[in-house]
């Protein structure tokens, strides 16, 4: 699929100017002669005044490129439970420190579809190469469906060589939430459909417009109570008790779902280091 829809851009341009600013200094890095990037000379560095994680980068830069860098969200039109936020934790990429690794857990406060339950987290991963605007420098994505389930999933795109390309809407590359049970693919056509546990997948007029909030790091967590912290408050529609206080580096299981912790630390939502330009 490619969506050729414009978007309203001015909120983006506005963050990716922030985030932009904050990357003080790197070199290109364009690709050799057999289209392989080499990957020296170029770092980004940060104020390490504002980086309150410990993991190297300023927690400002964090927070802005995660939002300037999210995929286009599109939950499906008729989900009947999308109220839902969004956690991330957002680290250099470990197989390059010039790139950006974040991980995302959309917490939903309803799985509605067959065989629903109380609290639904489903995560995804993104490279990011601050270097380039947006939404070019998500430059890989990964999404894991039905975590641990008969019907798990997982689907990539991205410009990475090897990589299927993304759907895209004014460039942006889409995330698919299935309707009522969430699952999130990058690919429509083989991981949402009837054939793939029931799963049906939409294209919104718009993206989901979800607070986002920066969990931080394991060893040094920025946050550990969302309902104090973040977006699981009676005040915003959230209104089951085994979802308030969460912490999302606990131990315990997110409602009758699963663990928000497991999602910020698997090793499958790592996308590849891509680095070239285009």
């Amino acid at each position: 699929m490619r969506v050729t829809r414009a978007l309203a851009t001015s909120a983006r341009t506005r963050v990716a100017g922030v985030a932009l600013s904050l990357v003080l200094g790197s070199s290109a890095c364009r690709p050799i002669a057999d289209g392989r990037c080499t990957n020296r000379n170029h770092s980004v560095l940060f104020d390490a005044a504002g980086d309150h994680d410990g993991d190297g980068l300023d927690d400002a830069f964090e927070d802005a490129a995660a939002r300037v860098y999210l995929p286009f969200l599109a939950t499906h039109p008729e989900d009947a439970c999308a109220l839902s936020g969004v956690v991330f934790r957002a680290r250099p990429h470990p197989d390059d420190a010039a790139l950006v690794h974040i991980i995302y857990s959309r917490l939903y406060a309803l799985d509605c579809g067959l065989n629903g339950h109380v609290g639904d987290n489903e995560a995804f991963g993104v490279t990011v190469d601050p270097r380039l605007p947006p939404p070019a420098g998500l430059v890989a994505l990964v999404a894991v469906a039905h975590d641990n389930t008969p019907c798990e999933r997982t689907t990539t795109c991205g410009t990475c060589a090897g990589m299927p390309t993304c759907d895209l809407v004014d460039g942006q590359p889409v995330l698919y939430a299935s309707r009522d049970k969430h699952a999130s693919v990058v690919d429509i056509g083989s991981a949402c459909a009837l054939g793939s546990c029931f799963d049906s997948c939409a294209l919104p007029a718009q993206p989901a417009t979800l607070p986002l909030v920066n969990v931080g790091e394991p060893d040094a967590p920025l946050v550990r109570d969302l309902s104090v912290q973040g977006f699981i408050r009676a005040e915003l529609g959230w209104s089951e008790p085994a979802l308030m206080q969460v912490d999302p580096w606990g131990a315990a299981i997110f409602g009758d779902a699963g663990s928000i912790a497991g999602d910020l630390d698997d090793p499958t939502l790592l996308p590849p280091a891509c680095t070239c330009e285009p």
